[in-house]
């Protein structure tokens, strides 16, 4: 598939049928070019609506014909793609990667997901994200997640702001568009002056695609000066071409007819946009060297207030994160310690507390009423079975199974 500001071209029937299904564009579908046979009789006119009989047809004649498709992108379509990328990203939210991100969108009232749709008001970068996912899932994941992070630093932080949270998530995307044709972003710079020239970069391409000036000046402001060496002066960056046959300035052409270009810069907005995108690119890469996988909320947040207290970030915005994480680190604690307990077993690994995550009890899966620690007389039936808390560990079937005297180290945990 290769995508330009104004088609996309498909090469074989296989991927434009794919195509068609995915964006479900039925009564939608229009070629810029007739598509002919062997002998140049037209089989399908150019500007015309594809039906789903028609590609059928193209596949029982497939050999026949050149298998070259040009898409015209009319508005159509692009706000089919549009939706598309939007669902994409707010589905990001259910990957095991993204519990922390997705732990700060959980019960607001904020409909994030109508922020991200009018977010992409921009018809070259809605084609530049769309091509990110089919050609690179992995970058448009890393991407879209730091849209994501610094759009729910901002929900935690409630202000009155006009279009605040379509520019955070906006700042967060751009951020590190420029690798898109690299992977430098999977080992990102720790050097100020490195992260300074791409941000420059970053705030080149929002000028070129015509983001907004508040999404421009902001996504300069993210690099944090920390004394790292600079050894790493070769990933940096020019802003990327976003398309492989485009001009240097990419046009701007705004998808929402009610995008307010006359509106005065708002420099409110700016500075909080800073401290916003400087805090969550900071969390964004830190999380990538973080390999204590089971810890990773919890490490992420002390990194955060650790370096909250040297000055580096807005202390309110660190302050809302935590604030956040405080239940649920309670909880990842509080499970920690259930596995310590369990751990003290005479058996092995018989000890189980049920039912997690806030157990009261624990039982002997292997029934060892040998075992001085079993209390007789209180056994607990389980009705349905049930798999490992976090698909790790000791599986419950159905059955009746004696209590062990370790539930009573489980008083007031939890």
């Amino acid at each position: 598939m290769k995508i330009s500001p104004e088609t996309i071209i498909m090469e074989s029937l296989a991927e434009l049928r794919l195509f068609n299904e995915e964006l479900q564009l039925s009564g939608i579908l229009k070629f810029e070019e007739p598509i002919v046979d062997n002998s140049e009789k037209v089989l399908i006119k150019e500007n015309i609506v594809i039906k789903d009989k028609a590609l059928e047809r193209l596949a029982e004649m497939e050999g026949s014909y050149q298998p070259v498709f040009k898409v015209k992108i009319d508005k159509e379509l692009l706000e089919k793609i549009r939706l598309f990328i939007t669902n994409a990203t707010v589905d990001l939210l259910k990957l095991p990667e993204s519990d922390f991100i997705a732990h700060l969108y959980k019960d607001i009232s904020a409909n994030y997901k109508k922020f991200i749709f009018h977010a992409y008001a921009n018809t070259n970068l809605v084609l530049a994200v769309y091509k990110a996912f089919k050609e690179n899932r992995s970058f448009f994941n890393h991407v879209s997640s730091l849209g994501l992070l610094s759009m729910a630093i901002m929900i935690q932080h409630p202000v009155h702001i006009r279009l605040i949270h379509r520019y955070a998530f906006l700042t967060g995307l751009i951020c590190d568009l420029i690798f898109i044709k690299s992977n430098a972003w999977k080992s990102p710079s720790q050097n100020f002056e490195t992260q300074t020239e791409n941000a420059i970069q970053a705030a080149k391409l929002a000028s070129n695609l015509g983001l907004p000036v508040e999404v421009e000046r902001s996504v300069q402001g993210y690099p944090v000066q920390t004394g790292a060496p600079d050894s790493d002066s070769s990933v940096r960056f020019q802003a990327a071409a976003l398309f492989d046959d485009e001009p240097d300035e990419a046009s701007s052409e705004s998808t929402d007819e009610d995008a307010d270009k006359e509106a005065p810069v708002d420099e409110m907005a700016i500075s909080m946009l800073i401290e916003i995108i400087k805090l969550a690119h900071f969390i964004h890469t830190t999380a990538l060297g973080i390999d204590t996988k089971s810890h990773f909320a919890e490490e992420l947040v002390y990194i955060v207030s650790y370096n909250s207290s040297k000055g580096y970030f807005h202390t309110e915005l660190v302050n809302s994160i935590i604030k956040k994480f405080k239940d649920y680190e309670q909880t990842a604690r509080c499970l920690m310690q259930i596995g310590f307990i369990e751990g003290k077993c005479l058996k092995g690994d018989q000890a189980l507390a049920y039912s997690k995550p806030r157990p009261t009890q624990i039982l002997c899966v292997g029934s060892h009423y040998d075992c001085p620690n079993v209390v007789t007389g209180w056994n607990i039936n389980i009705i349905n079975s049930s798999t490992a808390f976090g698909l790790l560990g000791t599986n419950l079937e159905k059955g009746s199974y004696p209590k062990c005297i370790l539930e009573r180290e489980l008083k007031d945990l939890c």
